[in-house]
């Protein structure tokens, strides 16, 4: 075995290569089996593979995130993995790369019950937009994202309905009010 295989703690997003694979992923026209050849033109060949792996991965992590913070107005933050390999004459070659990330988000809180409409349409506003910043990646969104779009979901539910409460309070009080001047255009009339 000439090379140890690649470990990487993302799981599902870069593959993990046995010493055979990461020999024939170099140039075929370098190594031909069974010659002697020169470590360091495979490290070379393995490092240039392992890096565009790991900046593809890098990339697709940092769109993600750019797409929630577009819509949301939050600075994106990253983890970082490493990729190691170890090599037969004990060299490791380490590439790290962005393996994760996240938009810091202030969810509205839900107001009172006896909140002003506008406060009530504010927070229905920002629940709207943090809902659509989750959902930005559309098909590569995650699972805590779609529990984000989910929670800012049920937190429009409530606030509609607190809305619709209070419009259809404000119109039973308006009901109320012209029925009892009506009453009284009545009891005038009397």
């Amino acid at each position: 075995m000439l090379l140890g295989p690649v470990h990487s703690p993302v799981q599902n997003s870069l593959p993990l290569l046995s010493a055979q694979q990461q020999v024939s992923a170099c140039p075929k026209a370098q190594f031909n089996c069974g010659d002697k050849v020169d470590l360091s033109a495979k490290k070379a060949a393995v490092k240039s593979q392992i890096q565009q792996q790991a900046n593809a991965i890098s990339s697709k992590v940092e769109a993600h995130e750019a797409s929630h913070a577009t819509l949301s107005g939050g600075q994106p933050s990253f983890d970082t993995s490493t990729i190691k390999v170890n090599f037969e004459d004990g060299s490791v070659l380490a590439v790290e790369f962005k393996s994760s990330g996240q938009v810091a988000i202030q969810a509205p809180a839900m107001p009172s019950m006896d909140a002003n409409p506008s406060e009530l349409n504010g927070a229905l506003a920002k629940a709207g937009q943090l809902q659509a910043a989750a959902l930005a990646p559309g098909a590569e969104a995650s699972g805590q994202d779609l529990a984000v779009a989910s929670r800012m979901a049920q937190l429009m539910g409530q606030l509609r309905n607190v809305l619709a409460n209070k419009d259809a309070g404000k119109n039973k009080q308006e009901t109320s009010v012209k029925a009892m001047k009506v009453d009284q255009s009545f009891s005038v009339m009397a």
